[in-house]
């Protein structure tokens, strides 16, 4: 049995934003501004926030049909949806590792094929394989898919009070582990890379379980959108965060609400200009692409870089553009050649039909 498609286009224009944070981020600093440098950070953070939501969102609706959640077609999606695509581009920058630059480190690709990458880069830093360093957040976030089909039943099924308390206290667990690595005197990574900042995750459980859906949809689009900006522009001010200190208490708090503000003005309100620019066909489709720009865009800025690492500020700025338009052409050939035949292939496992090709 299936129902109508659940499909909220304009979350895929938040894809796009989610990577366009990241490649500031990756890019060659200050190139084309610090401000965007220092958050570009979050994106990855926004990608958390859009799964935990959209596949929430999903089992509760296959819930509400069928009572029960398929583990099969729901794990066959996700490896549909991820493998091909990762697989191909882990395999493609093994061989370079091995044949051009003549250095591989295996443990680390072991970590890469196991998705417990994170881990390592908890442990050993982000020094990885080349353009393998960005793969330890697929690693995480197929750690999130694992667990997410076992506990929403649960969740589920629980009275609406003792859910939001569940809930609640499961933030406050997030900020007690934070603080017990802060003084346990843990490297950074510990807390970025692994599930203890899991904030934006869990609050895409919340969104997708629909509990405070009548609430967020009264946030006038404009409020929520500026309001979320606000928060997003906190984390320029705040202190290094990839320094182990006390502000990584809050600092996955604010950043949450800033991110779930934009979220829910976004896509909880199809009336507003934020939803207008996000629901742009351009923009979605740069969103629909995002996974193999999130792939692509780091082996194309290394070579941006090596290419312009003795350059002027402007020519650097160029560049900027250069690798973003290049990273669009190889993500849209990726997706059009590749990725489409795939995805046509994992819609034969949906309980609840969602997403366009």
């Amino acid at each position: 049995m299936t129902s109508r498609n659940f499909y909220l286009p304009a979350i895929d224009g938040l894809r796009f934003l989610g990577f366009f944070l990241v490649y500031c981020r990756h890019y060659s600093k200050p190139a084309p501004s610090n401000f965007l440098y220092e958050i570009g950070w979050t994106g990855v953070q926004l990608f958390f926030l859009i799964s935990g939501f959209l596949l929430t969102r999903l089992l509760v609706k296959e819930l509400q049909q069928r009572s029960k959640i398929s583990l099969t077609k729901y794990f066959v999606r996700r490896i549909l949806r991820i493998w091909p695509l990762y697989f191909f581009y882990l395999t493609v920058i093994t061989l370079v590792s091995i044949f051009v630059f003549q250095k591989i480190n295996y443990a680390r690709l072991i970590g890469n094929i196991f998705f417990y990458d994170n881990i390592n880069t908890a442990l050993y830093g982000h020094a990885a394989n080349w353009s393998a360093g960005p793969l330890w957040s697929i690693s995480l976030e197929e750690q999130y898919y694992l667990v997410l089909p076992f506990i929403i039943p649960f969740l589920y099924r629980l009275p609406k009070k003792l859910l939001i308390w569940i809930l609640t206290a499961g933030f406050f667990l997030l900020i007690l582990s934070r603080l017990l690595l802060i003084q346990k005197n843990l490297a950074h990574p510990f807390i970025f890379v692994l599930p203890f900042s899991g904030d934006c995750f869990l609050a895409g459980i919340v969104l997708g379980l629909g509990i405070a859906d009548n609430h967020l949809k009264k946030i006038k689009p404009i409020t929520g959108f500026i309001g979320g900006l606000m928060f997003l522009s906190l984390m320029y001010f705040i202190p290094d965060r990839s320094v182990m200190s006390y502000n990584q208490l809050y600092l996955y708090p604010l950043l949450t609400a800033g991110l779930l503000l934009i979220f829910c003005s976004v896509v909880y309100n199809d009336t507003g200009w934020p939803h207008k620019i996000f629901d742009n066909k351009y923009i979605r489709y740069a969103g629909k692409i995002s996974f193999g720009l999130y792939l692509f865009h780091d082996p194309v800025i290394y070579f941006l870089n090596k290419l312009l690492q003795n350059s002027d500020l402007w020519l650097k700025q160029i560049g900027f553009l250069i690798g973003l338009t290049i990273s669009l052409i190889m993500a849209t050939l990726s997706y059009e050649l590749f990725e489409k035949r795939i995805l046509k292939f994992k819609h034969k496992f949906s309980v609840v039909p969602s997403g366009t090709l």
